[in-house]
């Protein structure tokens, strides 16, 4: 499969045009219009950025949408070809997705009841609101917000069934995601801010066959979004676009008791200002209750308008944030700070497209941060001729990787060594092309504390793993098993990794 990579561009600009594309095919999705813009658009685009860009925001389907409709002369024809691949596995995966939370719910039936457990993820919206219409990227990880008083019971079910919110156990293959939030944190937005009991009793019960979820009250849902709409560094897209879709298919009325809900909850302003930005960048009328209330203070109205013009998706501020917090969830697990994750093989085409992607030659050296049983390096080895590192903590996987080194071939074991360290620990001083595999707080730390130590022109290779400020060189969309795979390609510049692009 060919690279995904477009035409350079000067050195000094930023994203302005993937930022541009993303957000018209945002309100292409919404309601089918700037058709002429995104073709304007997406000659002037590095692919690779728009992915990366997209992907962080959830908007890449609305992108391949686009790739393969309205700009299928502008997109180059691999990368065409990868974005239809990638449309036609999301349909695969969602329903797989789906599925899976239809056996979780059936399994927890009423018990999720008794513990006042209000369904809150974006997948449940769709589903129950939506129609199952897939407008955007949708995650898998079943949400729910639940009072203090029944959290641990709560989280006791849910891991009884196979899903855990421990940091280092969400990417393993016998725990699936879940997040558990408790409401009434004080100058919280979002569902972090509601009362759990009210929203609990505000709920609906949506019911397919034998399975029941108890899912948050539209009104509920238009103060959660609009709320972090309001509260947000850069306005969320994939938030914006679920108001205004839900919003879409309600009555007045429903506005009304969601303006009531927003007073209640003390954020009537964030509310009405959520609103009026979604519907100014999506150019979408605003609901009769909620425009009375801006002809009552117009200044709201300058507020609003502020944060729709901040389209940016700037992330470097808000990942700071993140880092931070998830510093704290792992202290609280007692979990060292420079975990990396589960280990969780990756699978043989993968490393093989890493290794090709960045260009691995005989004389390069690969180094695996996270090694495991040292699939990558011996692959750099035995394909590639390359010689190959692999660093990881975990004692029983190194000697794993040492004995799948013994049944290569002399000459290319030689070529291969494993180090039982942490990988902050180690020097890379040689290393010419570094690979990473980790979960997303561990990469945060590799960009922090690792990347300024490499050498210019040092290739970083990463599976489905992305740095928040630093858009892509190249980037490659597979499918394995039916689920999409991103593999992307970093190289690092004099005299350091630029943040020139990616910020706002």
């Amino acid at each position: 499969m060919a690279v995904a990579d477009a035409k350079e561009h000067d050195a000094s600009r930023d994203l302005r045009w993937e930022k541009a594309l993303v957000v018209a095919c945002a309100r292409h999705a919404f309601d089918g219009s700037v058709a002429s813009e995104i073709r304007e658009l997406s000659g002037r685009v590095k692919w690779s950025h728009a992915i990366w860009l997209a992907r962080r925001h959830r908007m890449l389907l609305p992108l391949a949408n686009a790739a393969n409709s309205v700009v299928s002369a502008e997109c180059p024809a691999p990368l065409r070809a990868q974005l239809a691949s990638y449309r036609t596995g999301g349909v695969v995966d969602r329903l797989r997705r789906t599925r899976k939370l239809y056996r979780l719910h059936a399994a927890i039936g009423s018990a999720a009841d008794e513990l006042e457990m209000t369904a809150t993820s974006a997948l449940v919206l769709s589903e129950c609101y939506f129609g199952g219409k897939a407008l955007r990227d949708i995650d898998d990880i079943p949400r729910y917000l639940v009072p203090a008083t029944t959290r641990e019971r709560a989280r006791a079910l849910l891991e009884a069934h196979g899903h855990t919110d421990h940091p280092l156990q969400l990417s393993g293959d016998d725990f699936g995601r879940v997040r558990l939030e408790t409401g009434e944190r004080r100058g919280a937005v979002g569902w972090p801010m509601f009362d759990p009991h009210a929203v609990f009793a505000r709920s609906v019960q949506f019911e397919i066959g034998t399975v029941r979820f108890r899912v948050a009250a539209p009104s509920d849902w238009l103060v959660a979004l609009a709320t972090r709409i309001a509260s947000a560094q850069s306005l969320p897209l994939a938030d914006a676009l679920d108001l205004l879709v839900l919003g879409g298919r309600l009555s007045d009325l429903d506005w009304h008791d969601a303006l009531a809900t927003a007073i209640a909850c003390g954020a009537e302003a964030q509310f009405l200002i959520g609103v009026a930005a979604s519907c100014v960048l999506f150019e979408h009328d605003l609901p009769p209750s909620i425009a009375a209330r801006f002809v009552q203070d117009p200044l709201l109205g300058d507020r609003a308008m502020s944060v729709a013009g901040r389209p940016s998706l700037a992330t470097t501020n808000r990942s700071l944030e993140r880092l931070a917090a998830t510093e704290q969830r792992l202290a609280a697990h007692g979990i060292g700070a420079r975990a990396l994750g589960a280990f969780t093989p990756t699978s043989m085409p993968i490393v093989e497209c890493m290794l090709r992607i960045a260009r691995t030659t005989p004389d390069d050296v690969v180094y695996d941060l996270g090694c495991g049983d040292g699939r990558v390096v011996l692959c750099a080895a035995a394909r590639f001729g390359a010689r190959g590192v692999g660093v990881d903590l975990n004692e029983d996987l190194i000697a794993r990787a040492g004995r799948n080194r013994a049944a290569l071939e002399p000459e290319l074991a030689q070529r291969v060594r494993f180090i039982n360290a942490d990988v902050f620990d180690v020097d890379l001083c040689d290393a010419t092309v570094v690979c990473l595999y980790m979960e997303p707080f561990a990469l945060h730390r590799i960009r922090r504390d690792i990347v300024p130590t490499l050498r210019p022109g040092t290739r970083i290779v990463g599976h489905n793993v992305s740095f928040p400020d630093w858009p892509p060189d190249a980037i490659e969309i597979m499918s394995v098993h039916g689920r999409p795979r991103f593999i992307q390609l970093w190289t690092v510049p004099d005299p350091g990794p630029s943040r020139r692009e990616g910020v706002a």
